[in-house]
């Protein structure tokens, strides 16, 4: 996509924070929550996010991300439902200024929201049933 300047994020900027972003997606689609994933969470991309996309910072970038990448498939839709409706783009509505990047982060998210929702689905799904085993082993 063609990026646009803007007053407070230039195309060079914005194709920057792109590229990021797209490295830490594709990053969590093959490792989920792994060392690799967080490292690949830029300080650029969280500022993008909490700044033109309508999140709430979370204290900072660590709070961010353990707030919807922590291997959690609920809080992963959380995150994703700013991005993707129904398997649809749907980037956030902030200005026209940022219109651009947040319909590549939409599109990005696109392409690997459903290799993410079962690697964290998978792993929900395991950390439930460790749960639950450890509550049948201690009231054995």
């Amino acid at each position: 996509m063609e990026f646009t300047d803007t007053e407070f994020m230039t195309a060079r900027d914005k194709q920057l924070t792109a590229n990021q972003f797209r490295n830490f997606i594709d990053k969590l689609a093959t490792c989920g929550n792994c060392k690799e994933t967080q490292l690949a969470f830029s300080r650029r991309v969280y500022n993008h996010l909490h700044l033109h996309c309508r999140f709430i910072a979370h204290y900072d970038i660590g709070g961010f991300y353990r707030t919807y990448f922590n291997g959690d498939v609920d809080d992963y839709r959380c995150f994703a439902g700013h991005f993707v409706k129904e398997g649809k783009t749907t980037p956030p509505q902030y200005t026209a200024d940022f219109e651009d990047i947040n319909q590549t982060f939409s599109q990005i998210l696109a392409e690997k929201h459903k290799e993410i929702l079962t690697a964290f689905s998978t792993e929900t799904k395991q950390r439930d049933l460790e749960k639950g085993q450890n509550l049948i082993d201690k009231w054995k």
